[in-house]
Order: structure tokens, then C-alpha cells, then sequence
């Protein structure tokens, strides 16, 4: 064996195998409701506030270079504060605030790559633990409000993207849709003619970085 052909071989044997990745992302949600994507019309609303509504962690096993299994938390805080303040412009039933927990696990395969980025298709099992706030009137100072428990079991599905900015770091964009199989609350606590239960369904927009080591 020569010289440049042992190096080589010294390269390949002592170069880290990188089997996990672990990230940060904050994300946008649709609940096909009306509500809108990206709150806008917040009091002094600023970018920091689009971006607070969601703050969520994942980590990620490497099987091999197409393959991976990801788990996720994502804490989600929205309020609608333009349908319950002087317009009133939310009718009975309407859902004003979300505050939950989206506990995910996925399996995600690479569908393309190009130099910088890759592009994958995934699917796993959602969990969602909180509430949702529902408007059921208007008082003279007040409104009377009552909430959706949520223990939901359901389905992801979804497409997204990395873009390695320098070695192990990457820019990730993520596109998903969720379908709630299981609700816990399905209006029978509140068994209103406006009150079907917690939302069915939902698909989501997020950006984050991730980590590979």
C-alpha cells in the first residue's frame, strides 16, 4: 500500500460517523377555523411576536444517510385578541386562544439532495395536551368563555427541506398537516349546537436550525 492510498485508508477509518442531530424551530398554524395564519393585528405587535407564538426542540437518530427517526416538542401559545376585545366580532363557539403541547414522532426519508440541500418527506404520530378557549357571549366589561381539554392522539404527514450553512450546522424549513383521530373533547362537556370539540385538523409552517454531531 502506498503512502497516499494508507492516508486515505487512515481518513475513512477515523472520520465520526455523525448519528444524531438536534435543533430548534418556531412554527406557524393553520386550525382551518378562519383564524388567521400569522397574528397581525396584535397591540404593538413586532417580528418577536410572530416568532413567540410557538418555541418548540427536536432531536433526531441517524439510521443512515436516507433515513432518520425524529421526535419533537412544540409549545404553542396563540391569542386572537382582535375577535374578543370592542369589534366583537366572534360569534359563539369561536375558538380565541390555544395553549398546548405538540409531542411528535416521526419517520423521515430523503427524497433529493443538491449540493447544500436536502429535501425529505416524513410521517409519525402526533400527541396534544392543553386547551383551546371557546367564546360563548358577550358581557357589558367581560366576555364568558369555556375550554376545549386536549389529550388528542393523531397522524402527521409532511415535506421539508435543510440547507447546510457551514459543516454541521443546518437551516431547516418544514411543511406538515395534522389529523386528530382521537379527541378527548368532542363537545359532549359542552354540548352547545356551536360546539363540535376541539380541532380536527391543522397544517403548520416552521423554520429552526439544526445540529449534527
Amino acid at each position: 500500500m502506498n503512502e497516499q492510498n494508507y492516508a486515505h485508508s487512515q481518513e475513512i477509518i477515523f472520520t465520526p460517523v455523525k448519528k444524531f442531530q438536534i435543533g430548534i424551530f418556531t412554527s406557524w398554524n393553520n386550525y382551518f377555523d378562519g383564524n388567521p395564519m400569522i397574528q397581525t393585528k396584535y397591540i404593538n405587535q413586532n417580528l418577536w411576536t410572530w416568532l413567540s407564538n410557538s418555541k418548540g426542540v427536536e432531536f433526531s437518530y441517524l439510521l443512515n444517510s436516507k433515513n432518520k427517526f425524529r421526535i419533537s416538542l412544540d409549545n404553542v401559545k396563540i391569542n386572537y385578541l382582535e375577535h374578543v376585545t370592542g369589534a366583537k366580532t366572534g360569534n359563539s363557539g369561536y375558538i380565541f386562544k390555544r395553549d398546548f403541547d405538540l409531542y411528535k414522532i416521526e419517520y423521515v426519508r430523503k427524497l433529493y439532495h443538491l449540493k447544500r440541500i436536502e429535501f425529505f418527506i416524513q410521517t409519525g404520530f402526533v400527541f396534544r395536551k392543553g386547551d383551546e378557549s371557546i367564546l360563548v357571549s358577550y358581557g357589558n366589561f367581560d366576555i364568558l368563555v369555556d375550554n376545549h381539554q386536549l389529550h388528542d392522539f393523531g397522524i402527521v404527514l409532511g415535506l421539508s427541506s435543510n440547507y447546510k450553512i457551514i459543516n454541521n450546522l443546518f437551516a431547516n424549513l418544514n411543511f406538515s398537516y395534522q389529523n386528530y383521530f382521537y379527541r378527548f373533547d368532542q363537545g359532549n362537556f359542552n354540548p352547545q349546537p356551536w360546539n363540535n370539540g376541539s380541532s380536527v385538523q391543522s397544517y403548520s409552517m416552521s423554520i429552526g436550525i439544526d445540529y449534527q454531531f
